[in-house]
């Protein structure tokens, strides 16, 4: 009993450490994963749930509830995915980047219920075997690496005992006309509302003009701010950047050296960036601003193909290591066969 509850400190210590000190990576979700194992061990071998009614009844409503997630969880994303697919394109107009929902609909319906017919008819041919093999190897790293991404991006959306910020940077989006769109509205509200809880703090609107915009996106926000009450005096206009790489470094010119300061975009954005200001050597913590339902699973989608190609060296290494083992293996097997 004490070696696992000596292991279940040891992994809390873990995670608390890096929590505090660098959250921005997905394997912080594995520390939570290995944080509840030991956890788990720990009840399990102390036979705590079986000295007390209360925490036994406590226990199964969490073990049947866990299995009921596990056993439903991925028939109601599905729908969630059509859902939001068929909506999104009703709502938002037909283009490309709004079919990723309803295409990767149709890819697990395909790989979930139509690829099994496939793989058992064309089992007969041993190359295709190994293909089919193979394909799944992917599908279950792509699986697991969209889990780990998920839950890192949680873990980075709950600040508990944040600093006392000095500066908090509102990341532009797209303007209509002369005015914020809805979407950029939320994150300039969230903004403002972290701003009035640190007294002192500056706004940095962070945003340049595109080509198709009549003022920069930085003065539509401060204009919006304006409106709602913020002091001009509080707010810095950022407006050269073209993107979330160019928000974030420049914003960060604008600061004083030792500066506090917190980045503020809808939730399912603010995980890359953090990300991306990781990688830029910038410390900082992020918050997110509501998005409707419909259009945010979408754009998590899209926000996870991007931090494939943002990290795409890495996966490819990862990749590459797994597809030499795989050969390794399939010709070992045909040697011994």
């Amino acid at each position: 009993m004490w070696p696992f509850f000596l292991l279940f400190l040891l992994s809390l210590g873990f995670f608390v450490l890096a929590y505090f000190k660098e959250r921005r990576s997905i394997f912080i979700a594995l520390l939570v994963v290995n944080l509840f194992i030991w956890l788990g061990i720990w009840i399990l071998s102390a036979r705590i749930l079986e000295t007390n009614d209360i925490l036994r009844l406590l226990g199964i409503a969490i073990f049947a509830t866990f299995l009921l997630c596990l056993m439903l969880g991925p028939f109601f994303f599905l729908c969630a995915l059509y859902y939001n697919g068929f909506k999104l394109l009703k709502s938002e107009g037909v283009r490309f980047q709004n079919f990723l929902s309803l295409g990767l609909a149709l890819a697990i319906t395909f790989y979930s219920f139509i690829f099994p017919f496939i793989t058992k008819y064309l089992s007969s041919i041993p190359v295709l075997n190994y293909f089919f093999f193979y394909l799944g190897i992917l599908v279950a790293y792509l699986v697991g690496l969209s889990i780990l991404y998920t839950s890192s991006s949680f873990v980075n959306l709950i600040n508990i005992l944040p600093p006392k910020l000095d500066y908090v940077v509102v990341l532009g989006a797209g303007l209509i006309g002369e005015q914020v769109t809805p979407l950029l509205a939320s994150r300039i509200d969230r903004g403002i509302a972290i701003y009035h809880k640190n007294p002192g703090s500056k706004l940095i609107m962070s945003g340049g003009q595109g080509p198709d915009e009549v003022i920069s996106e930085a003065q539509a926000m401060t204009n919006y701010a304006l409106v709602k009450g913020v002091a001009a005096d509080d707010i810095i206009l950022e407006n050269k950047s073209t993107n979330t790489k160019e928000n974030i470094k420049f914003s960060r010119n604008l600061m004083t050296n030792g500066s506090q300061f917190a980045l503020v975009t809808n939730y399912y954005h603010v995980f890359r960036a953090l990300l991306i200001a990781r990688q830029l050597g910038i410390k900082c913590i992020g918050y997110g601003a509501k998005t409707k339902f419909y259009f945010s699973l979408n754009a998590f989608i899209r926000e996870f193909v991007g931090y494939l190609v943002y990290t795409k060296k890495w996966h490819i290494t990862i990749l590459g290591v797994l597809t030499f083992v795989f050969i390794i293996g399939t010709i070992l097997t045909h040697l011994i066969q």
